[in-house]
């Protein structure tokens, strides 16, 4: 049924919540893991936009060899360490569930481009948490999860 599953996370402890039904889902349909983490367009010193590649990040990139990465994606140390820190994390986890995952970093609008990549990827599934670290336009979803709900290609499980 899930053949791709894509989960949107910003290291909050909504989206750490998500886990356990990643990997009871990896378990159940034996997909391919997407954890996906947006750098917000606020912080970004772009050069261009672009689709998402495989790339070998060691040198450049604090990130584990294979993660996918726009070309051209320039951001702050600080904030090449968040990411590193939270998509690591996570990939740690369910490793250690033996669930195999890639990392793909985004950037720009967190909703917009979590509904970019679901499409680019042909994702199945999004999974993503009610509310993350962004400051909320509505009381009962993050405005991430409404954007993605109401936006994306595929079904979507928000995690509450």
């Amino acid at each position: 049924m899930f053949k791709k599953i894509l989960f949107a996370t910003d290291g909050s402890e909504a989206a750490d919540k998500a886990l356990p039904f990643i990997i009871s889902l990896a378990k159940k349909f034996d997909p391919q893991i997407f954890i996906f983490y947006c750098v917000p367009h606020s912080i970004l010193k772009l050069t261009s936009a672009a689709s998402f590649t495989p790339v070998s990040v060691e040198s450049s990139f604090d990130l584990p060899r294979g993660t996918m990465i726009p070309a051209n994606f320039k951001i702050a140390k600080e904030e090449k360490e968040k990411a590193g820190n939270i998509v690591g994390r996570t990939q740690e986890v369910l490793k250690n569930s033996d669930t195999a995952s890639t990392i793909m970093i985004g950037k720009g609008n967190p909703g917009k481009v979590i509904c970019e990549s679901a499409s680019q990827q042909e994702i199945d599934l999004v999974i993503i948490g009610r509310k993350g670290k962004g400051k909320t336009k509505d009381y009962t979803l993050g405005s991430t999860s409404y954007y993605v709900s109401r936006h994306a290609p595929c079904a979507v499980l928000i995690i509450k």
